[in-house]
């Protein structure tokens, strides 16, 4: 049996509403708010976790601010907060290959701003990838 490893918190994109005006953003993109739904995600691969940061025993997170596409692909993804070891590239190159229902706004596909947290902890990832632990 796999163990589940609660990764990525899409439930953050509340910090965003909270953070700044709901609208229209830089590279016109929406944040989550009045008038934007939030996006979801139908498929989340894990994150690998890293030889050097097991032997570190490197526990936390990583904090990335991303787009969701119209397409549902993510897009400008950037470190809010790193690990090192590794992790910040390992958590990158998951996103790249997530695929997320795109954000709506009045009824029509949108990019979104979002952040997204991926925590990783060596302990629930023995012998297994780390898995995502929303949006599935």
């Amino acid at each position: 049996m796999r163990h589940l490893l609660p990764a990525v918190l899409l439930a953050t994109l509340a910090t965003f509403a909270q953070q700044g005006a709901p609208g229209l953003q830089s590279a016109g993109s929406y944040r989550v708010g009045i008038g934007a739904a939030e996006p979801t995600c139908d498929y989340t691969p894990d994150p690998q976790y890293t030889v050097k940061a097991k032997r570190a025993n490197v526990k936390g997170t990583v904090v990335v601010s991303t787009i969701v596409g119209v397409d549902g692909s993510l897009r400008h993804i950037s470190i809010v907060r790193s690990l090192g070891y590794g992790l910040d590239e390992a958590a990158v190159k998951a996103l790249h290959r997530w695929h997320c229902k795109p954000n709506t706004h009045n009824g029509k596909p949108t990019p979104t701003h979002v952040q997204i947290e991926v925590n990783f902890d060596p302990k629930l990832s023995e012998g297994d990838p780390p898995r995502i632990g929303s949006g599935r």
